[in-house]
C-alpha cells in the first residue's frame, strides 16, 4: 500500500470524505485498511471506517481482526465496527436473508452523505463533523428512518 503512495496522494488531493468499507481478519483489509486510511487523514480528509469483524468461531481471524482493528482505530476519525455474528444472529431473528439485514449499512452511508450534501432542518456540513470527530475518541451513531407526518404526530400527541 505504501508503494502505491503516490497514486493515492494524486487521489486524495481534493478529498473531503473517506468512508472506507473493508472486512478485517483475512489480510488484505486488515493490511491495508489502516495505511489507506492514515494516508486519506494525511491528505485532510475526514475518514469514517466501517469494518467487519470475522464470526466468532473463526478464532485465529479474529485474532489478525482485532490487531487490524486497533491500527484502524488510530488512523480514522471513526471506526464503526460491525459484527457478522450479530448481523447474521438479527436476520435469523427477523427471518430475513443475510443481505436484509446489513442494510443498515447502506443506510447509515446514504443518510450522512445525504445529510451532509443538502441543506436541511438540521444544518450539518463537513465542518461540523470535522468538529465532532476532532474531538472525541468514542461516540454512538444512530440512523433513523421516518417520514414527517409520523415524526409530527408523535410530538403532537398528549
Amino acid at each position: 500500500m505504501r508503494g502505491l503512495s503516490t497514486l493515492t496522494s494524486q487521489l486524495l488531493s481534493t478529498t473531503e470524505l473517506v468512508i472506507l468499507l473493508t472486512g478485517l481478519g483475512g489480510g488484505v483489509g486488515t493490511g491495508a485498511a489502516h495505511e489507506f486510511a492514515r494516508q486519506a487523514r494525511q491528505s485532510g480528509a475526514i475518514v469514517l471506517a466501517v469494518a467487519a469483524l470475522p464470526f466468532e468461531h473463526q478464532p485465529t481471524r479474529m485474532e489478525i481482526a482485532n490487531e487490524g482493528l486497533e491500527r484502524l482505530e488510530h488512523t480514522a476519525h471513526v471506526t464503526v465496527r460491525l459484527s457478522l455474528d450479530r448481523l447474521a444472529r438479527q436476520a435469523r431473528e427477523r427471518g430475513q436473508l443475510w443481505q436484509m439485514g446489513a442494510e443498515w449499512i447502506e443506510d447509515l452511508v446514504d443518510g450522512l452523505v445525504r445529510t451532509l450534501m443538502r441543506m436541511g432542518l438540521i444544518n450539518l456540513d463537513l465542518m461540523d463533523l470535522r468538529a465532532i470527530v476532532d474531538q472525541i475518541r468514542e461516540a454512538t451513531m444512530l440512523v433513523g428512518l421516518d417520514d414527517l407526518t409520523t415524526l409530527v404526530a408523535f410530538w403532537r400527541r398528549p
